[in-house]
């Protein structure tokens, strides 16, 4: 189920070492003579992984992000649009992913996260 407040790209917007990694879900059985099969897993056997960087941030923006990806923990979903796309989509924090890193004598923080992207009923 996905949590009630949306991570409003608009207001806190990634830095520039965000990336992504498309992950296969696959299938696959080796034989003999160096021949294998391969298959995708299930109907949404591709997901999104998202290492996202936000720089440079603010007490304020700070205390804002945090407060909303620590009590999701690596089980409640949330919305988040990715960069360079139109369309929200569901995630969750990547277990121990969440990392801050405080600047300039504490004034500023980096935070890096993974989001990974998930397909409910």
């Amino acid at each position: 189920m996905a949590a009630t407040a949306d991570l409003d790209a608009e207001e806190i917007d990634p830095g520039f070492g965000t990336s992504r990694v498309d992950d296969d879900n696959t299938l696959r059985v080796d034989f003999g003579g160096n021949y294998s099969q391969r298959s995708s897993d299930g109907i949404n056997s591709k997901r999104q992984l998202w290492t996202v960087v936000y720089d440079n941030l603010t007490t304020a923006d700070l205390v804002k992000l945090m407060d909303f990806l620590r009590p999701l923990g690596s089980t409640t979903a949330f919305l988040w649009t990715p960069p360079r796309q139109s369309t929200q989509l569901q995630f969750t924090v990547e277990r121990g992913s969440l990392t801050e890193t405080p600047k300039v004598g504490n004034a500023v923080s980096d935070v890096n996260v993974t989001y990974k992207q998930e397909f409910d009923l």
